[in-house]
């Protein structure tokens, strides 16, 4: 077997070196595309769920809120009014003699 000259020493490790050299352009190249693959999918994770809830759940909980509100006003108005009628007892009784005159006998379970 024959030992290698230095010439070819020389143009083995020129190979090796070019061979290096592609590979770590390679390895920079799918960094980078890797880097802004990730980038993407994070915008992606953050900007889907923001757009979707604009779009579509926002209209509805506004509604929601609206008719709720209208619910409230609404029993606040019953409140209120509840609040306002005062009948004494003894005008009840009167009511129940109006009404007793407009039933047939019986009706009431005298």
């Amino acid at each position: 077997m024959q030992e290698p000259t230095q010439e070819e020493w020389l143009r083995r490790t020129y190979e090796l070196a070019r061979e290096n050299n592609r590979m770590l352009k390679a390895m920079r190249r799918n960094a980078f595309i890797g880097g802004v693959f990730k980038l993407l999918v994070w915008a992606a994770f953050i900007v889907i769920p923001l757009w979707l809830y604009i779009q579509y759940l926002a209209p509805t909980l506004n509604q929601a809120m609206n008719t709720l509100n209208q619910v409230q006003g609404s029993m606040q108005q019953v409140q209120d009014l509840g609040a306002n009628v005062n009948i004494p007892i003894s005008d009840l009784s009167g009511i129940l003699d109006g009404l007793k005159a407009y039933l047939p006998e019986g009706t009431l379970g005298e």
